[in-house]
């Protein structure tokens, strides 16, 4: 058990230093592309880095789950509500946009509610609810 808050640049020295096993997401992901472009500028060369492959649809987090050993860097949307997840260290000064595109076609009185939806006080509770910040 961590006895002092580490930040996120040190826990990965520490790991690093153990050889231990990184499993990160996917690069199509955000969290897959977030990871890759922070461990580019750290100098870390002992870390078993692993990348998840867009084709294997198992779940990440059961993946980080099945080994003890194994660490991963992840959205802490992706953990939120997940009690048996220890987080070592956190980093709050990225920003992911998330953007929603409705595709009408021929459903476009439908597509018009779907928009007032995410629009509504019930869609931005449900997003805050699961980590989002809602402008």
């Amino acid at each position: 058990m961590l006895t002092k808050k580490l930040s996120l640049e040190d826990v990965l020295k520490i790991l690093n230093r153990n050889k231990a096993t990184l499993i990160l997401d996917n690069e199509s992901n955000s969290s897959g592309k977030l990871s890759n472009d922070f461990l580019k500028n750290l100098d870390i060369n002992d870390l078993k880095l692993f990348k998840k492959l867009n084709e294997d649809k198992s779940s990440f987090l059961n993946i980080v789950k099945s080994n003890s050993e194994n660490y991963a860097l992840l959205l802490a949307s992706q953990i939120k509500n997940k009690s048996d997840f220890n987080i070592l260290a956190t980093k709050k000064d990225e920003n992911i946009f998330y953007q929603a595109l409705v595709i009408a076609g021929d459903n476009m009185e439908i597509a018009r509610e779907f928009i007032k939806f995410l629009k509504s006080d019930a869609a931005k509770a449900a997003l805050k609810e699961s980590g989002f910040v809602v402008n």
